[in-house]
C-alpha cells in the first residue's frame, strides 16, 4: 500500500519503537526522520518501506480536556 508521507508527519517504524517527525524527504525514496531520546535529538534516513504513519501525540492540554468530557456529571 502507497503512502504518502510529508513533512512533519509523525512516524514509527514498522517494526516499532520511537515516535519520530519527518524532516526530509529524499529523492531516492528514503525519508529522514528525528526524535529525541531525552534531550539528545538523534536523526537518521529510512527506507520509505520501512516507516508507518503513527497518530500525533496529544498534548497535556488535549488530554486533560478529553478526560473532564469523559467523566459523567454528578
Amino acid at each position: 500500500m502507497e503512502q504518502s508521507l510529508k513533512i512533519g508527519d509523525t512516524v514509527t517504524l514498522c517494526s516499532g519503537g520511537h515516535l519520530m517527525t519527518v524532516i526530509s524527504l529524499d529523492p531516492d525514496d528514503r525519508i529522514t526522520c528525528a526524535w529525541s531520546v531525552r534531550e539528545d535529538v538523534k536523526s537518521k534516513p529510512f527506507p520509505s518501506a520501512a516507516l508507518i504513519k503513527a497518530a500525533k501525540p496529544q498534548t497535556l492540554e488535549e488530554l486533560l480536556s478529553e478526560s473532564y468530557r469523559e467523566q459523567p456529571a454528578t
